[in-house]
């Protein structure tokens, strides 16, 4: 009996440490294209469409995002590099490239998740 109560007390412990391990800051919001190649962004770095960057205001300037769209699981990963503005909540407005990774441009809008990468 003791035996039974160490085996299930381990199974317990385990499921919360890996359940602790697996937790992330995801968010639901919906995501945009937007083509400003050539201009400088709020970070002071130039936009290039070709290059996987983002504007979003709830995050630093600089941080990885993985984004996923909830539709087909695409994925890609896309570095905030400018802000939005304060009439834009729950959305991301995405670089040509970042957004062709995941959709077809001609949709314009799709519903991502958001998880911020170390």
């Amino acid at each position: 009996m003791k035996n039974v109560k160490t085996i299930l007390m381990l199974i317990v412990l385990g499921f919360i440490v890996l359940t602790s391990f697996t937790k992330t800051n995801t968010t639901t919001c919906i995501a945009t294209w937007y083509d400003m190649h050539g201009r400088l962004g709020a970070s002071g770095v130039r936009m290039h469409r070709d290059s996987a960057t983002c504007a979003y205001n709830a995050l630093p300037m600089g941080t990885k995002l993985l984004i996923t769209n909830t539709q087909n699981n695409k994925e890609c990963v896309a570095i905030i590099t400018d802000r939005m503005g304060n009439k834009t909540p729950n959305r991301i407005d995405l670089s040509y490239k970042a957004f062709g990774n995941i959709a077809n441009h001609s949709q314009g809008v799709v519903k991502v998740k958001i998880t911020p990468l170390k």
